[in-house]
């Protein structure tokens, strides 16, 4: 019979020491990501303010919606349009080599974390 051991929201199984709670639970909340929608118009004002250059370009989905892509911050990135509305859809592929493989993690990564459905 294991005893289990609830620190901070985070349950372990006993044995583990408070310790080991400790650290899982700060990973956790190093993990912990805004789950709510972000549209393209919010970005791209942000986007703005930041300073960024968006003439001739489009807020992209690094894994497009249909495809079980998210709408937040982490799946957008500003693209030349011309890219973005000949790929459509079809583009993932693309789009993560546009931005990296650190950045593609990143915003498959939110599809765990956000419980939808993983991108195709």
């Amino acid at each position: 019979m294991s005893k289990w051991l609830v620190v901070g929201g985070v349950i372990a199984a006993g044995g583990l020491g408070i310790a080991a709670v400790a650290a899982a639970n700060r990973a956790a909340q190093r993990r912990a990501v805004f789950c709510g929608p972000t549209s393209t118009a919010a970005f791209r004002r942000q986007q703005l303010r930041d300073g960024v250059n968006l003439d001739d370009k489009d807020i992209c989905h690094i894994y497009a919606a249909a495809n079980g892509g998210l709408s937040h911050r982490h799946n957008y990135f500003p693209c030349p349009k011309t890219i973005n509305r000949s790929l459509g859809h079809r583009g993932d592929h693309v789009m993560c080599s546009l931005v990296g493989a650190p950045r593609c993690r990143r915003a498959r990564r939110l599809h765990g974390v956000c419980g939808t459905r993983r991108p195709t």
